[in-house]
């Protein structure tokens, strides 16, 4: 059972929540137009740029998950299992895997490309 909360530390919970949930929308806004800008763009085609790309991608997802205790900020409660806290957050989670792994793809391109630059394509 959850402790009651008085209303001051309700409401400021509710302030960092909605500041975390403004700087989310801010991340996936801005990671959406990183992957439409390489997409749409002929130059940004590169092997670095795509592995940047796939990093925005995600990004999103791992960003989409700050936002499912939105109805937080509203002042709605519920309380849900174990399970299906994980199924929820199934996604997030890809996306922070997503977003590791190109994060070492793209230092291992750079450094092959400073190691060897007159091969590297």
């Amino acid at each position: 059972q959850m402790p009651e909360i008085d209303s001051f530390n309700w409401n400021l919970a509710r302030l960092f929540f909605g500041i975390t949930a403004a700087w989310t929308l801010i991340g996936i806004t801005c990671n959406c137009i990183l992957l439409i800008t390489t997409i749409r763009t002929r130059n940004l085609r590169t092997t670095c740029n795509s592995l940047i790309a796939i990093c925005a991608v995600g990004d999103i997802l791992h960003e989409c998950g700050t936002l499912f205790p939105l109805p937080f900020l509203f002042g709605f409660y519920i309380e849900i299992d174990s399970d299906i806290c994980s199924y929820i957050m199934f996604f997030p989670e890809m996306g922070i895997a997503i977003g590791c792994s190109c994060i070492l793809c793209i230092g291992l391109d750079r450094m092959i490309s400073v190691m060897f630059p007159i091969r590297y394509k």
